[in-house]
């Protein structure tokens, strides 16, 4: 008797289209990427939960601390640029909004650095995770023996380890978000395109950059022949970042995004085909 059912037994036996010689997803002991790399990403982010702010990090938790929810740039730091005017100097307030939430249930559960971390970034680090893995299977759910290697590789990058280790980033949920909106658009029909939507909106109103996810969905269309479903996601995102906008207006009397990009002279940062590049890298959309 043979120890694998033939492909003509596995057709009566199961009602459905026979499986591979090992198993669902294609080859030996095959478990999806979206359903191990979560557990992964958590442990690498685990090992730097106790860790000193780096960077921007400290200026986040401070900015926590002092953020008023209905004027969100009424603050000002010490040092430049945040002396003159943070309007323009400081991300989209969604991230900050979410340290300060953070910060305020960690205090409620005893407090501390490590707490602080693990509530801020944790959610997100699960979320990118998943995502990657689901961007690394057919949307059926079926994995090659490549998407195994991309998934080990993802987690082997430099950009990946410093973005799950620096839990209070906010490149963390930026491409968590936009990755996770990637993945529900490419692997899902009908009402999940409107929350793919939702996560790119957000993703863009978090870090303006992500706004470059707007064209991969629309190329994606494109070449799928889905343009019309690609026009229902890129609605539901535009409403988002617009809602977003009208409610910072409606707080400053300034539209954030349309003042960051006239004044973006006078920001000394890196350029938009950096910043572009860093979105997909980060984002598994590129090797």
């Amino acid at each position: 008797m043979p120890l694998l059912p033939r492909c003509s037994e596995s057709r009566r036996n199961r009602g459905a289209t026979p499986l591979a010689p090992f198993g669902p997803y294609g080859y030996p002991f095959a478990v999806r990427p979206s359903s191990w790399l979560p557990f992964a990403a958590l442990v690498l982010a685990a090992t730097a939960l106790g860790r000193a702010p780096v960077g921007d990090e400290e200026s986040y938790l401070w900015i926590g601390r002092v953020i008023d929810p209905f004027l969100p740039y009424g603050w000002t730091r010490t040092w430049p640029p945040f002396d003159s005017d943070a309007f323009i100097y400081a991300h989209p307030p969604l991230f900050l909004l979410w340290v300060a939430l953070g910060e305020r249930v960690a205090d409620a559960l005893g407090g501390g650095l490590a707490l602080t971390r693990s509530v801020t970034g944790l959610p997100w680090v699960v979320l990118f995770g998943w995502a990657t893995g689901r961007l690394l299977e057919r949307p059926d759910g079926r994995v090659e023996p490549g998407g195994q290697v991309g998934a080990v590789a993802w987690l082997a990058s430099a950009v990946v380890v410093l973005g799950v280790q620096n839990t209070l980033l906010i490149d963390l949920p930026t491409v968590a978000l936009g990755t996770a909106g990637l993945a529900m658009w490419r692997n899902a029909a009908g009402r999940w395109g409107v929350v793919a939507g939702l996560l790119i909106g957000l993703a863009a109103a978090t870090k303006y950059p992500a706004l470059l996810l707007f064209v991969v969905v629309a190329l994606d269309g494109l070449r799928r022949r889905t343009l019309p479903r690609a026009a229902v996601t890129l609605g539901v995102a535009t409403t988002v970042v617009l809602l977003v906008e009208l409610v910072i207006w409606a707080q400053h009397g300034r539209f954030h995004l349309a003042e960051v990009l006239v004044r973006s002279d006078e920001i000394a940062r890196s350029s938009v085909a950096d910043r572009s590049l860093g979105v997909l890298l980060r984002s598994a959309l590129l090797p």
